[in-house]
């Protein structure tokens, strides 16, 4: 069923060329206008290839030999030029966004005449366009099944039309497309296809190629070649996509419950294109050896073709064995608010023996959506390892892409700070005596950091890093939410400041969207997206009291936002109450369905409240769904520190050493954290701390002069 590189093998190619074959139509009945529609389109992806340098993964932070398509060699398939034709062709296929009412109207007026030119009715015109646009924006769960069961669809349609009468041909496969809208009036369909149209305000796509062997795979011809070389060839297609934050309510999420009805369907569909594919395999065959027979007949000393009538039977078995290997499967994962697996795995029938897979990874993150597809001829582990490496990542890169929670948990390098980088294992550096890894959450009653979170040590009010105030935040305690005592006039609609504070930050202009963030909960002191955003923007500020003020006050005027609660919990905690953070991770993770971050924060509550068997199977959860998540952590650490956010480095520090107390570097981090909070003494024990690992280098040397330093002041 899939062949090179993950995609349909020629088998089903061949099945898909004849259901191109029947929905194709003569150039000249192409209606003018799609040319406007197309001007309308470019328009919209115009800041794909932008977004696509700021907003996508990096791929050489996976390791060597990650290729774009304008870097492949010229003999593979998906090879382009240059940067330019790639996103020439990338733009023509990937699908609008950013249009406004006046935009959808248009490219639906265009779908409709289209239609009518053709002797059709307005209403094919609006589902075709409802059709297209729904297999570009979907998310993967009705993307997957709308493709395997079209293709099911198309391929028994195929097998039983003429196909000399082409526009009989086309009506029935549109009368297939349309089947879901059936009971749509016409009403319907259009405003259905003018809201769903007008949802996505930015988009963008790329593909990453990885392979055993760049040189060899440039002069092999056939999936055979590959198979024999021992060659094997991945994909990666990242797409990200922005929805309006207004209209967060309208994403459609696949509910764990409706999993085992999704792999039902989409196993029945794949088995419905099996279907479909074998009586082609044997007609194919058929024609083998009907010509082979008649070879023999003219000439009984032909051995060549009894040879050829011979490797056709046995590659017909073979692809039959094949197809019937293909299997489909859907599982949930912890991600984001809404994350999932789509894999098909298969043999490709032209090749025995030859696995090729396509998994589909979908994650949510509030208005942030991404869909990766990693397929290709690799084994199925390292397939499946792969997903959840590149949705582990964009959950964390996909956090940085929220716009009310700008700047506060972006991920990004450690910074001006000096922190030890990579930081070596135990055992590796001059001086350091090398030990088993102690339990999830230890405590080392030698380190402050190690042990018991007191309030005073993640943060009490007098501890607090002040900065920049307003008169909505408290200053007294931990404290009261803010001063506003009135029930908030609760909106679904956004402030028009509340984008233009948004568009403000985006481009660099951090007072201005305070200003205007400002002016947005005035005109709606319940907006919660505002109210976020700006409890990030004091936060950046080191105003802890102010974000807490803000995130407490949206979790309480909607406590169903997974967000608002997952960080009042966050700040709850740099404010030193774990109970009530323990309350408010628990409250979040039973509305996200659990994520890692939500995990996380709940060992950490666990662990502030001396409660280290409690935070363990969180920990646990934490690295069974993100590995490398200690790492990550020192990676924010160090951001935070840069940026002198003290308190949150401080936390961030102590939880690489609760998650993985061999990386000892991060006790340098937390020294310098906790010097930044003038907390001397404890600042000097974690250095010292530190120096029990590393006595030669120039970070110890760095950490001996802050001790000195810090025992002098």
């Amino acid at each position: 069923m899939l062949g090179r590189n993950g995609r349909i093998s020629r088998w089903l190619g061949s099945a898909a060329i004849i259901i191109g074959s029947l929905l194709s139509l003569p150039a000249e009945s192409q209606p003018q206008e799609i040319q406007e529609l197309m001007k309308i389109q470019e328009r919209a992806l115009a800041n794909a290839r932008e977004l696509s340098g700021s907003s996508l993964p990096d791929a050489k932070s996976w390791g060597e030999g990650w290729k774009k398509a304008w870097e492949l060699p010229g003999s593979v398939p998906a090879a382009c030029k240059s940067e330019d034709e790639y996103w020439q062709n990338t733009i023509k296929n990937l699908g609008g966004a950013g249009l406004t009412q006046a935009d959808a109207e248009k490219v639906l007026s265009v779908f409709t005449q289209g239609f009518a030119q053709q002797g059709m009715t307005q209403r094919d015109g609006m589902i075709q366009a409802l059709v297209s646009l729904r297999n570009a924006d979907a998310p993967a769960a009705q993307q997957i099944l709308a493709e395997w069961e079209t293709y099911s669809a198309g391929l028994k349609l195929a097998g039983s039309t003429d196909r000399s009468n082409r526009a009989d041909a086309y009506k029935q496969l549109l009368q297939l497309s349309a089947a879901p809208y059936k009971d749509f009036t016409d009403a319907q369909l259009r405003n259905t296809y003018l809201r769903e149209a007008t949802l996505l305000k930015k988009r963008t796509f790329m593909s990453f190629y990885k392979c055993n062997n760049w040189d060899a795979l440039a002069k092999v011809r056939s999936d055979r070649e590959i198979k024999e070389n021992n060659l094997w060839i991945g994909t990666v297609d990242v797409k990200l996509m922005f929805a309006d934050e207004s209209r967060i309510a309208e994403l459609q999420d696949l509910p764990a419950a409706e999993v085992s009805n999704l792999q039902n369907r989409l196993q029945a569909a794949v088995q419905g294109v099996i279907a479909g594919v074998q009586p082609m395999l044997k007609q194919q065959l058929d024609k083998v050896l009907k010509e082979c027979e008649e070879r023999a007949k003219a000439n009984p000393d032909d051995l060549d073709a009894r040879r050829t009538a011979q490797q056709a039977q046995d590659e017909y078995n073979a692809a039959i064995a094949a197809v019937g290997q293909t299997k489909a499967e859907v599982a949930m994962k912890q991600f984001g608010d809404n994350s999932y697996v789509i894999r098909v795995i298969g043999v490709n029938p032209d090749v025995a023996g030859d696995k090729a897979g396509l998994f589909i990874g979908w994650i949510r993150k509030g208005h942030v959506m991404s869909q990766v597809s990693v397929k290709g001829n690799a084994p199925e582990e390292e397939l499946s390892k792969a997903m959840d490496h590149f949705l582990s990542e964009l959950d964390a890169k996909l956090a940085s892409y929220d716009s009310s929670l700008a700047g506060m948990m972006k991920i990004a390098p450690a910074g001006a700070i000096a922190t030890p980088t990579n930081p070596p294992t135990v055992g590796s550096t001059s001086g350091a005596s090398k030990k088993s890894k102690p339990p999830l959450g230890h405590k080392d009653p030698s380190d402050p950091g190690t042990g018991k979170a007191s309030d005073a040590d993640l943060g009490s009010a007098t501890g607090m890093p002040t900065g920049p105030k307003d008169s909505t935040s408290s200053q007294a305690g931990r404290g009261t939410p803010g001063t506003i005592t009135s029930p908030p006039v609760v909106t679904n609609v956004d402030p028009p400041e509340y984008q233009q504070a948004q568009d403000a930050y985006n481009s660099g202009d951090v007072e201005g969207s305070k200003r205007l963030v400002e002016q947005a909960l005035q005109k709606n002191p319940g907006h919660v997206s505002s109210l976020m955003m700006r409890g990030s923007l004091r936060n950046i500020e080191s105003d802890l009291a102010g974000a807490l003020a803000d995130f407490k006050r949206a979790s309480e005027v909607e406590p169903g936002n997974a967000n608002a609660r997952r960080y009042h919990a966050l700040f709850e905690l740099l404010a030193g109450d774990a109970v009530v953070a323990a309350k408010e991770a628990d409250a979040a993770i039973q509305l996200s369905n659990g994520d890692v971050e939500t995990y996380l924060l709940r060992a950490q509550a666990a662990m502030a409240m001396d409660k280290p068997d409690e935070a363990k199977p969180y920990f646990e959860k934490v690295l069974q769904l993100r590995p490398n998540r200690a790492a990550e952590l020192y990676a924010e650490a160090g951001t935070a520190l840069n940026t002198k956010r003290y308190m949150v480095a401080n936390l961030q520090f102590q939880t690489v050493l609760w998650l993985d107390p061999n990386q000892y570097s991060a006790h340098f981090g937390r020294g310098a954290a906790l010097a930044g909070l003038g907390r001397n003494k404890q600042a000097v024990a974690s250095y010292q701390r530190y120096l029990k690992f590393d006595a030669t280098s120039a970070y110890a040397r760095q950490a001996r002069d802050a001790i000195k330093a810090l025992k002098t002041n």
